[in-house]
């Protein structure tokens, strides 16, 4: 197990630096230049110049290419191109914030997502399994910018339930006691927007592989030995098709990484995402990476974790 894991760890640090010279040359075409926010258009020209000579920007496309792999090899950052604060604390900063987020949508999302696969699965082809196969299959189809934009008008706007964005109220930042419960209740819209988003796939996933666990012979023998249709569901069907459910979740663990990154910009959430995507505008390459290496870094070891745990409940899946 520890070798099939060294072996996965040495197979993202490739993907992550794939991630990192792609994004480097897609930054580079990007229109724009991050220069013109400091240049001074009544300024003299040396002064400029100048601007461009500090912020490393003179330099030619390949002399920069270097300089971002050497920052990407070492982690070694330096300091931001538009507010000059270290990049190290910009993403401390924004991490945390993005773990919240996505740890605690995962988890629900999850759970809720093997609540319906167990619900459809118990009886297969009737209305219940048709009408949530229908939802799950919907919301799984349905960009996740779209329903975060819906959430935002419904819940917000037209039932103002909930804050339409950021991570506290301004009322109650100088409020002492109220910064926890205010942070929730920031955070409570798009958790459920993503965590609902990650359900349906868990649904569809896990719902495809407790019918096929149901028609094996153990739990068939189950049956004939008299457990109800639930205790084999749950006693024997259920741990039999985990692993499959887990490998699944680890493949489209990009994907849930990218829609957590959408998720933040609608709802204005001060993450990682959120974080990238300024940085990207502004083609602040030194933010860019690390936060380019970090959601990379998070996909290739949530799908390494999922594999390792899907071996752990079958062996077999290890021999394959």
């Amino acid at each position: 197990m520890l070798l099939a894991l060294a072996r996965r760890l040495l197979t993202g640090i490739g993907v992550v630096f794939a991630a990192s010279i792609l994004v480097f040359f897609l930054v580079e075409a990007a229109p724009g230049d991050p220069a013109i926010i400091f240049t001074d258009v009544q300024g003299a020209a040396d002064v400029n110049a100048r601007q461009r000579e500090i912020l490393g920007l003179d330099e030619p496309m390949p002399a920069r290419f270097v300089k971002w792999m050497r920052s990407t090899a070492t982690l070694d950052f330096g300091l931001s191109l538009v507010d000059r604060r270290p990049v190290r604390d910009r993403v401390l900063e924004a991490l945390p914030r993005t773990l919240v987020l996505s740890g605690s949508s995962l988890l629900l999302g999850f759970a809720a997502g093997l609540g319906l696969a167990l619900a459809c699965a118990r009886r297969p082809g009737r209305f219940v399994d048709q009408a949530l196969s229908g939802t799950t299959l919907l919301i799984a189809s349905t960009p996740i910018f779209w329903i975060s934009s819906i959430a935002v008008w419904r819940f917000s706007i037209e039932w103002p339930l909930f804050p339409a964005g950021g991570e506290l109220s301004t009322t109650n930042r100088f409020v002492p006691g109220w910064h926890l419960a205010d942070r929730m209740w920031h955070l409570a819209l798009p958790c459920l927007v993503l965590s609902g988003f990650i359900a349906a796939h868990v649904a569809r996933y896990a719902r495809a592989a407790l019918v096929e666990a149901q028609k094996q012979d153990f739990v068939l023998a189950a049956r004939a030995r008299g457990a109800t249709r639930g205790r084999a569901l749950l006693h024997h069907a259920l741990p039999a098709s985990l692993h499959s459910t887990l490998a699944l979740l680890g493949l489209s663990m990009p994907y849930l990484v990218g829609g957590a990154v959408l998720v933040e910009m609608v709802f204005e959430w001060p993450g990682m995402g959120t974080l990238l995507l300024g940085s990207l505008t502004r083609k602040d390459f030194p933010v860019a990476t690390p936060c380019i290496l970090l959601l990379s870094l998070t996909a290739v070891l949530g799908n390494a974790l999922a594999d390792l745990l899907a071996e752990r409940l079958d062996p077999r899946a290890a021999q394959k």
